[in-house]
C-alpha cells in the first residue's frame, strides 16, 4: 500500500465525498483549503456556510477564482461527481442520499444553524468510511455532533488549527476528542488527497481475493492485534479497519504498510494506540436524546410495571467505552424514579473489551470538555468538581459495575431486563453481528429489551427479536424453543484461514509456526478459568465459567464467592485463603457440587511478578466414579473396610477444613471488631447529620421566603432595564461622533445630535427619509451605495470605507464610514453607520509626509558629506604617508652623519624629531586604518598564534620605551588563538599605550591574562585620569579622546579604540571598559580559544 499522488479517474461511482462546514471568518479559510487540493483528486467536496437568509450568495463565483475545479451551487436533485466542490444556497439545509444532493428549507424555529451537523449525519449514513468531514473557522458549536457521527462509520475527520479566525467551531470538535488531524487549510487538501490515495488501491478488490506480500503484511498486523490485545478485527468490517491503519501510518509519516508492520512489531506502545484507533471510542452522555427520552417514558416504566418490590432491575451495556453511557442510564433512571429508585434494587453491568476504557469509566472521572450533552442542573445533580476533573457522584456510581469483557468470546450475563449495544455492531460483518444478537438473545430474560445505536438494526436475527420502536431502535425478545447463544470463543474457520495465509510469507521464521500452534491449542482446549484479585472480585474470565458461576441476585457483584454456585463457595474461599497465606499453588479435587451431580477440581495458583496480589482459580470437570474403583484390587477389601476408608479419609478432610475455617474466623472477628468501631462512627455521623437536615429544613423555609424577595427583585430589574434603555439613548446622544441608524430599506431609524449638529440638518427631516433623498439627494453617493449593497448580499461583519465628497452643508471632506450589520432577536435587520471627519488628520498626514521626506533628503545629505569626508582622509593620508617616510628616512640619515661627527646636541635634536615623525606616522595609520574600517577593507590575515607569547613581546617592546612606568605581567596557561597576529598586537599595543598616557603621575601598569573555557581574557588596568560615566559609553567611538581636569587635553585623534573595538569585533570577541573619574581605567579584551596548549 503506497501513496499515489495523481489518482486516475475511473467510471465507478465509489469515490471520497467530503462535507466542509464553517460559519464566521469561513470564506479566507475555503480559499486557502481549495488552493491545496489537486485538480485530479478523485473527491467530491459539499461546502457548507452559515449564510443569511433571503440573501443571494457570491460564495461559487468568489471560489471559482482560485481554483481550476468546477465549483456549482446546489440545486435540488443535483448528482454527485467526482472532481467538483458543491456550495449550499442560503436559507437552505443540504444532505446526501443514493449519490444525489437534496435540499431543504432550513427550519423557522431552529434556534442555531446546524446545516453542518445535517449534512456531516447524512454524508455518515450514505458513505460511511468513504466520508469525511473538515471543520474550519467559525462560531458555536455546529458541526461537532456529524463529526462524531463520521468518525463512528470509520471516516476521516480533519478540525481547522489556530489559523481560525473564529476558532469556536473547530475548538469544540477538538474539546470533543473526535478528530484524526488539526491542520491549517493549506494543508488539509493534500493530507485528503494523501490518505485516500493509501486506501484507493484497496478499493479494487475486496481482501478475500487479493494476493501477494502486501495482503499478508496486512494480516500480520491484525494478528499481532490478535495475539497482543486479545482481539480479532479480521470480521470487522475491513474498509474501517484499514482506514484507521492507513490514519496511524498517516500519523507516524509512514506511506508504506509493511513499514508499518515492523515500525508496529518493535513498539508495543504504538500497538496499544492502534487497538484503541479500531475501537473507534465515541460516545457522550445521554447520546441521541430522543432515544433517551424514549427510554425514561416508556421502556423503564414498562420495565418497572414487570417487576416485584424485590426483584432487581438487571441492565446490561456491553461496549460501554468509557463510561458515559452507563451513567447516562444510571441517571435516567434516578431522573424518572426519583426517591423510588431507592427502593428499586437497580444492577447495571457495563463491560468493555479495552482496559483503558473500563479504568477511566470505573473511576468515573471527566474533564470538562467531555460533559457535553448535560445541562447545568445535571452537573450540579449528578458531578462533584475536583481541580479540573467532574467526577460522578458515588450513589450513580454505585450502580454501575465495571470490567472488561467481551460479548463475542466470554460468557454472557443472564437475565437480563435491558441490554444497551449502541455503535459496536455497525463495525461488525454480518456472521459477527448475528452472533453478537444471538448472544443477547440468550442474556435476555424474556421479553427483555435490546436497545441498539441509531444505524443498526436487528436484521440479522429476526427469529429472536420483534422491532418496538424502530426510530430509537429499541427491540423485544421472542420466545423461542430454547435460548440459543453461539459457541464463546474464535471460529475456527477464522483461525485456520488466517494460520493458512500467514504459512504463505516466505520469511515467517519457527517461533510464529509455534506461537500460532500454541494459540490455536489455547483456544481450544484450555480450561475454564478466572482471574481474581485481593478481594476476590473476578477481574477477567477466561473460557464458559456458566457451569460453575452464575451473577446473584440483589446487588450488582463480581465476587467470585457470591457469584460460585451451590456447594463451591465453601470449597473455593477454603482454598484461596490458603494460597493468600503461603503463596503456594494448592488443588483440590472431586469437590460435589450441584446436588451431587457433578465433581470438580478446583486448582488455585498465585500469579507471579504483578504489582497486586492476584490468583488464577481453574476449573476442571471430573467424571462421577465410585470412589471404591480406584482402590487397588490387590488388596480386595470388603465394603466395610472401603466405608470405613472413605470415612477416614473424608474426617481428615474435613478436619483440614474446620483447621483453615478456624483461622477464617478469627480473622473474620478481627474484621467485625473494625467494623464495630466504624459503626460506633457512623452512629455519631448520622447523629451529626440528622441535626444538618433539621437545618436545611429551616434554610429551606428561608428560601421560600428568599423566592418573594426575588420576584421583587426581578420587577426592579425590570425598571433598571428600561433606566439602562433611557441612558444608553442619552448616550448615543451626547456622542461627538455622527451616528444614523438605517432598516434594510435604508430608512434612517436614528440619527444623534451629532450628526445633525455636524451636516446642519433637523433631526425630524432625517427621522423616516431615505438616506439617498436625504438633503436632495446629496447623500446618493456612489461609493457608500456600493458597500452599503456588498454588506447586504455577502453577509460582511464590518466595513470601513474613506470617501471624498463635497456636501451641500459643509462644502468638500473627506468622511471615513464604519458600517456595522445588526440583527435583532425578532429578525429585523438593521444597519448602524458612523461617520468620522477625517479631513484635519488626512492634511497633518500630508504636512508629515512632506517634513519626513524632507528630513530623508537631509539624512541622504549628511551621509553623501560623511562619505566625502571618509574619502578625503583616506586621500590625505596616502598623500601624507609618502613625504612622511622621505622626512623619517632623511632625518635618520642626518642623524647617522652627526652621529659619527660627534655633533651631540644636533643628534639629540634630530631623535626628537624622528619621535614626531613615528607619532605623526602613526595618527597617519590610524586615519587609513579607520577609513579602512568603515569601508569594510581592513585586511586580516588569519593564522593560530600563542596568545601569551604575543602579550609578553609587547610587553617587552613598551618597557623599553617606557622608563617612568613598570609594566607588570600576570599570564595564565597558553592558549592558541585563531587570528590577525599584528593586528590583535595593534590592540594591545593601543591599550598599554593608552594606559601610559593617560597616567602621568603613576608609575605601573598592570595587565594580566585568564583562560576561561573556550575564552581567553587581557585586562589592562592603569591608575590614570579615568573616564566619567557619561563618556564610557562613547569611549569606542570614533574621534572620542579623553581629557583630564582644567586645560590637561591629551594629544591623539581619537581613533585608537575605535580601531580596536572594530579589529576585536572581526574576531568574534568582545571589547569593554570599567573606569572612576580619577581613580583609573580598566579595558577588557575577550578572544575565543582555538585550543590550549
Amino acid at each position: 500500500m503506497t501513496l499515489k499522488k495523481n489518482l486516475p479517474l475511473d467510471k465507478s461511482s465509489n469515490f471520497p465525498v467530503i462535507g466542509v462546514g464553517a460559519s464566521a471568518g469561513g470564506l479566507d479559510a475555503f480559499k486557502a483549503m481549495l488552493k491545496g487540493i489537486p485538480q485530479n483528486s478523485g473527491m467530491a467536496f459539499i461546502l457548507v456556510q452559515h449564510l443569511l437568509p433571503g440573501k443571494n450568495s457570491l460564495l461559487p463565483e468568489l471560489l471559482q477564482k482560485i481554483t481550476d475545479i468546477p465549483v456549482v451551487s446546489i440545486t435540488e436533485h443535483l448528482p454527485l461527481e467526482r472532481n467538483h466542490i458543491y456550495v449550499i444556497p442560503p436559507n437552505k439545509i443540504v444532505t446526501v442520499a443514493d449519490g444525489f444532493l437534496k435540499l431543504n428549507l432550513r427550519p423557522i424555529k431552529e434556534k442555531s444553524n446546524r446545516a453542518v451537523d445535517v449534512l456531516f449525519h447524512s454524508l455518515a449514513q450514505a458513505y460511511d468510511a468513504s466520508s469525511a468531514a473538515v471543520i474550519l473557522s467559525g462560531s458555536g458549536e455546529d458541526g461537532t455532533g456529524g463529526l462524531m457521527a463520521i468518525r463512528e462509520r470509520g471516516g476521516l475527520t480533519i478540525a481547522q488549527d489556530n489559523s481560525a479566525e473564529f476558532p469556536a467551531m473547530p475548538n469544540h470538535a477538538v474539546d470533543a476528542n473526535i478528530i484524526d488531524f488539526v491542520l491549517p487549510p493549506e494543508q488539509i487538501g493534500e493530507k485528503l488527497a494523501t490518505f485516500f490515495g493509501l486506501v484507493r488501491e484497496d478499493w479494487a478488490l475486496n481482501m478475500e481475493d487479493r494476493q501477494g506480500d502486501e495482503e499478508d503484511t496486512y494480516r500480520k498486523i491484525l494478528l499481532e492485534v490478535q495475539h497482543r490485545m486479545g482481539a480479532d478485527f479480521s470480521l470487522y468490517k475491513q474498509t474501517t479497519i484499514r482506514r484507521r491503519i492507513v490514519r496511524r501510518m498517516l500519523m507516524l509519516k509512514l506511506a508504506d504498510i509493511s513499514a508499518y508492520q515492523k515500525h508496529l512489531s518493535k513498539n508495543p506502545a504504538e500497538l496499544e494506540l492502534l487497538f484503541y484507533d479500531l475501537l473507534i471510542p465515541v460516545t457522550n452522555f445521554f447520546r441521541d436524546l430522543s432515544a433517551f427520552e424514549a427510554l425514561t417514558r416508556k421502556i423503564l416504566p414498562e420495565l418497572l410495571q414487570s417487576k416485584k418490590t424485590d426483584e432487581p432491575i438487571r441492565i446490561w451495556v456491553a461496549g460501554c467505552s468509557t463510561g458515559q453511557e452507563p451513567y447516562s442510564i444510571a441517571m435516567a433512571l434516578e431522573e424518572h424514579f426519583g426517591e423510588r429508585l431507592s427502593q428499586q434494587r437497580v444492577q447495571i453491568f457495563a463491560t468493555d473489551i479495552s482496559e483503558k476504557s473500563v479504568k477511566k469509566a470505573r473511576s468515573g472521572s471527566y474533564l470538562k470538555k467531555e460533559l457535553s450533552g448535560l445541562s447545568a442542573l445535571q452537573l450540579s445533580r449528578y458531578f462533584e468538581k475536583s481541580n479540573d476533573q467532574y467526577i460522578v457522584k458515588k450513589r450513580i456510581r454505585d450502580l454501575c459495575v465495571f470490567a472488561v469483557h467481551s460479548f463475542l468470546k466470554d460468557p454472557p450475563f443472564a437475565r437480563m431486563d435491558l441490554i444497551s449495544c449502541r455503535n459496536v455492531m455497525i463495525y461488525f460483518k454480518p456472521f459477527l453481528q448475528k452472533k453478537a444478537l444471538t448472544t443477547f438473545h440468550y442474556a435476555l430474560r424474556d421479553k427483555g429489551i435490546l436497545w441498539l445505536g441509531k444505524s443498526e438494526t436487528a436484521g440479522t436475527a429476526s427469529d429472536f427479536f420483534l422491532s418496538l420502536d424502530k426510530k430509537n431502535k429499541f427491540y423485544t425478545r421472542k420466545s423461542v424453543t430454547r435460548k440459543y447463544i453461539t459457541v464463546m470463543g474464535e471460529r475456527k474457520e477464522t483461525a485456520y484461514k488466517a494460520s493458512n495465509d500467514i504459512l504463505r510469507s516466505n520469511d515467517m521464521k519457527v517461533e510464529d509456526y509455534q506461537k500460532s500452534a500454541d494459540e490455536l491449542m489455547l483456544t481450544r482446549y484450555m480450561p475454564v478459568s478466572v482471574i481474581v484479585n485481593e478481594q476476590f472480585d473476578i477481574v477477567q474470565f477466561r473460557g464458559s465459567s456458566a457451569k460453575y458461576l452464575e451473577p446473584p441476585s440483589g446487588k450488582a457483584t463480581f465476587n467470585l464467592m457470591k457469584m460460585a454456585k451451590e456447594g463451591l463457595s465453601f470449597e473455593l474461599r477454603n482454598a484461596l485463603h490458603r494460597v493468600k497465606s503461603s503463596r503456594e499453588p494448592f488443588i483440590k479435587d472431586n469437590i460435589s457440587f450441584n446436588m451431587g451431580e457433578s465433581l470438580v477440581s478446583i486448582e488455585v495458583l498465585p500469579l507471579l511478578n504483578t504489582i497486586d496480589l492476584y490468583y488464577l482459580v481453574v476449573f476442571k470437570e471430573q467424571a462421577l466414579t465410585a470412589p471404591r474403583k480406584r482402590l487397588s484390587a490387590k488388596l480386595k477389601r470388603s465394603a466395610e473396610e472401603e466405608r470405613i476408608l472413605l470415612l477416614e479419609q473424608e474426617l481428615a478432610q474435613a478436619r483440614e477444613d474446620m483447621r483453615a475455617i478456624a483461622e477464617d474466623q478469627e480473622l473474620t472477628n478481627e474484621e467485625l471488631q473494625s467494623s464495630n468501631e466504624e459503626l460506633v462512627s457512623g452512629s455519631e455521623e448520622l447523629q451529626s447529620l440528622n441535626e444538618e437536615l433539621e437545618t436545611s429544613k429551616e434554610e429551606l423555609q428561608s428560601t421560600n421566603e428568599e423566592l418573594l424577595t426575588v420576584n421583587q427583585e426581578l420587577f426592579d430589574s425590570n425598571e433598571e432595564l428600561t433606566s439602562s434603555r433611557k441612558l444608553s439613548d442619552a448616550t448615543i446622544a451626547v456622542l461627538h461622533e455622527p451616528l444614523l441608524m438605517l432598516d434594510k430599506d435604508m430608512i434612517i431609524q436614528l440619527a444623534n445630535n451629532a450628526f445633525c449638529r455636524t451636516f446642519r440638518i433637523k433631526e425630524s427631516a432625517a427621522l423616516g427619509t431615505s438616506l439617498y433623498q436625504l438633503q436632495d439627494g446629496a447623500w446618493n453617493i456612489p461609493g457608500l451605495t456600493k458597500e452599503f449593497t456588498k454588506i447586504q448580499t455577502l453577509d460582511e461583519s464590518m466595513i470601513e470605507k474613506e470617501i471624498a465628497f463635497t456636501f451641500p452643508s459643509i462644502g468638500e471632506r473627506i468622511i471615513k464610514f464604519n458600517i456595522q450589520p445588526i440583527s435583532k432577536p425578532n429578525g429585523e435587520q438593521l444597519i448602524l453607520l458612523a461617520l468620522d471627519d477625517i479631513t484635519a488628520r488626512k492634511a497633518d498626514i500630508h504636512e508629515q509626509k512632506v517634513f519626513s521626506e524632507e528630513l530623508q533628503k537631509q539624512i541622504n545629505e549628511k551621509i553623501k558629506l560623511e562619505r566625502q569626508k571618509n574619502d578625503f582622509i583616506s586621500m590625505a593620508s596616502h598623500e601624507l604617508k609618502t613625504p612622511v617616510t622621505s622626512i623619517k628616512g632623511y632625518t635618520q640619515a642626518l642623524q647617522r652623519r652627526f652621529s659619527k661627527a660627534g655633533n651631540t646636541e644636533a643628534e639629540t635634536f634630530l631623535i626628537k624629531m624622528d619621535n614626531q615623525i613615528n607619532k605623526l606616522t602613526s595618527l597617519i595609520g590610524d586615519l587609513l586604518d579607520a577609513t579602512k574600517v568603515t569601508a569594510g577593507q581592513l585586511q586580516y590575515n588569519i593564522e593560530d598564534f600563542d596568545f601569551n607569547e604575543l602579550i609578553q613581546e609587547i610587553t617587552d617592546e613598551m618597557q623599553q620605551t617606557s622608563r617612568k612606568h613598570e609594566i607588570k605581567l600576570t599570564l595564565d596557561s597558553n592558549v592558541l588563538v585563531s587570528g590577525d597576529r599584528n593586528r590583535i598586537g595593534q590592540v594591545v599595543t593601543n591599550l598599554l599605550s593608552n594606559a601610559i598616557k593617560y597616567s602621568p603621575k603613576a608609575n605601573e601598569v598592570l595587565i594580566h591574562t585568564k583562560v576561561s573555557g573556550r575564552r581567553v581574557s587581557l585586562t589592562v588596568d592603569d591608575h590614570g585620569i579615568g573616564i566619567s560615566q557619561k563618556n564610557q559609553q562613547n569611549v569606542f567611538e570614533q574621534f572620542f579622546r579623553a581629557s583630564g581636569s582644567l586645560d590637561n587635553t591629551f594629544a591623539g585623534l581619537g581613533l585608537g579604540l575605535f580601531i580596536a573595538s572594530e579589529i576585536i569585533k572581526r574576531h568574534s570577541g568582545e571589547i569593554s571598559v570599567r573606569s572612576e573619574e580619577g581613580v583609573g581605567s580598566s579595558f577588557t579584551v575577550t578572544l575565543p580559544v582555538e585550543r590550549l596548549l
